[in-house]
C-alpha cells in the first residue's frame, strides 16, 4: 500500500506544476523573469521541457503542445483513495517523490528478514533502520569473487589493426582491392605463366576468377595506376591457397604486402626493410635474409626468423620486381617489394605455437589472451 508525501496531496489539490505553467502559457507568451515567479516553477519547467509541451523563444516562454489528459493526475487521485496506482504512473510518483509506501508495510515486509542470516540487505530493512537488528552473512574478503570478462577486440585484429597503423605512421598508403579477382590480375600482371612455360596464352583464361593467391595483386594493381613516385604502399590482404593445414600453414590466411618506388633504390635497401619487420612486428632476436626465387622479383629474398620453440620460420618473400613486370605498368624507377606471412609474425609476437590459434573460436581460450594493443 502506498501514500502520497505532503508534496503529492499538494499538486493532488493544485494540479502538478507541469500543468499549470502548460495552462498559463495556454493564454499568451510569458517573459522568463515573469514566469520565474510561479510557484514550483523549476519543477513546472523540468517537466514541462521534458514532455514537449513549451519552448523558449525570443526570451519568452511559449507554449509548444497542448498537453492531453494527465494520468499521473490520475494516479495521485488513485493512491490517495485506493493507496494503489498503475505499475508505470506509481514508479513515476515514487521517482518524483510524490508518493511512498505505507509505514506499516515496510516494517511488516523489513521484520520477515529478522532471525535469519542474510547474505543482501533488502531496501525495506535501510528504510525503516531494521538493518540494524538483521544477522548479517559475515564476508570473506579473502575468497576471490566471480571472475567477469568485459568485452575486448579479437586478440589477432588487435594485431592487425597495430601493423596497419604502424605502417600508416611511417608513411605508408594502404591498397584496398577484393579478395575475387581475376588470373590476369592475379597471375600473368605479375610475370608469372599460366600453366608452365613456352606455353600457349590463353586470354580467356585470364579472365577467369579466382580467389586471390597472394597480396602482390594489390602492388601490381597500385602500380598500374600511376602512383606517386617516390611513394610507399601496403596492404594486409587476406589470400587463400590449396594447402596443407598445420601449425604453421592455412589455408586462409593474411599477407602484409608493400612496395617502396624511387630512384636508387636497391636490395640493401629491401633487406633493411626485412630486417625491420622482423624486429619491429615478430619481436624476434634472431632473423636471416637468404636468396631465393620469384617469377616476379630478380634478385629475391625470403625473411626467416627463428621462434623459441619451433625453430627457423619463414616468414615471407620479397625482392626488386622485375623490369619486364614493371615497363608493361607503367613504372620507370625501382620498386622494392614484400609478402610476409602476418599470421606467422603475429605468432611470433603473440607467443603462440599453432596458427590455428590465431583464428580460435574457443572463449576460454579467447578470455586468456592478453589484448595489448
Amino acid at each position: 500500500m502506498y501514500k502520497l508525501t505532503d508534496e503529492g496531496k499538494k499538486y493532488l489539490e493544485q494540479g502538478l506544476p507541469e500543468k499549470r505553467l502548460a495552462d498559463a502559457l495556454a493564454k499568451g507568451p510569458i517573459s522568463m523573469a515573469e514566469a520565474q515567479k510561479m510557484e514550483d516553477f523549476s519543477v513546472a519547467m523540468q517537466w514541462a521541457k521534458r514532455n514537449g509541451w513549451i519552448e523558449i523563444r525570443d526570451g519568452r516562454l511559449r507554449l509548444a503542445m497542448k498537453p492531453g489528459k494527465l494520468e499521473l493526475q490520475d494516479a495521485l487521485a488513485s493512491v490517495a483513495k485506493t493507496g494503489e496506482a498503475g505499475a508505470f504512473n506509481l514508479q513515476m510518483l515514487l521517482s518524483r517523490n510524490l508518493a511512498e509506501e505505507e509505514r506499516e508495510d515496510l516494517v511488516k515486509k523489513a521484520r520477515q528478514y529478522l532471525g535469519r542470516e542474510i547474505a543482501n540487505i533488502p531496501p525495506e530493512l535501510i528504510k525503516t533502520g531494521l538493518w540494524r537488528e538483521a544477522k548479517l552473512k559475515k564476508y570473506n574478503v579473502a575468497v576471490a569473487g566471480k571472475k567477469i570478462y568485459p568485452g575486448k577486440k579479437h586478440h589477432y585484429a588487435a594485431f592487425l589493426d597495430h601493423v596497419k597503423q604502424k605502417l600508416a605512421f611511417l608513411g605508408f598508403e594502404e591498397m584496398r582491392g577484393p579478395i575475387v579477382e581475376t588470373e590476369f590480375w592475379n597471375m600473368d600482371a605479375l610475370f608469372m605463366p599460366q600453366h608452365g612455360w613456352e606455353y600457349q596464352y590463353d586470354v580467356q583464361r585470364a579472365h577467369r576468377h579466382i580467389l586471390r593467391t597472394q597480396g602482390t595483386v594489390l602492388s601490381a594493381k597500385t602500380l598500374a595506376s600511376r602512383p606517386r613516385i617516390p611513394g610507399k604502399y601496403f596492404s594486409v590482404a587476406r589470400c587463400f591457397r590449396h594447402d596443407v593445414i598445420d601449425a604453421t600453414h592455412l589455408a586462409d590466411f593474411f599477407q602484409v604486402e608493400g612496395i617502396i618506388l624511387d630512384e636508387g633504390l636497391n636490395l640493401r635497401h629491401l633487406i633493411g626493410m626485412l630486417r625491420m619487420f622482423g624486429k619491429e612486428f615478430a619481436n624476434a632476436e634472431q632473423i636471416k635474409v637468404t636468396p631465393s626465387y620469384f617469377p616476379f622479383t630478380e634478385p629475391s629474398a625470403s625473411l626467416y626468423a627463428k621462434h623459441p620453440d619451433m625453430g627457423w620460420i619463414e616468414l615471407g618473400g620479397a625482392g626488386m620486381f622485375r623490369q619486364e613486370m614493371l615497363e608493361p605498368l607503367g613504372i620507370n624507377v625501382p620498386v622494392v617489394a614484400w609478402g610476409l606471412g602476418i599470421d606467422r609474425i603475429g605468432m611470433f609476437n603473440m607467443g603462440i605455437k599453432d596458427i590455428r590459434d590465431l583464428f580460435s573460436t574457443d572463449l576460454n581460450y579467447l578470455r586468456s589472451m592478453e589484448v595489448t594493443y
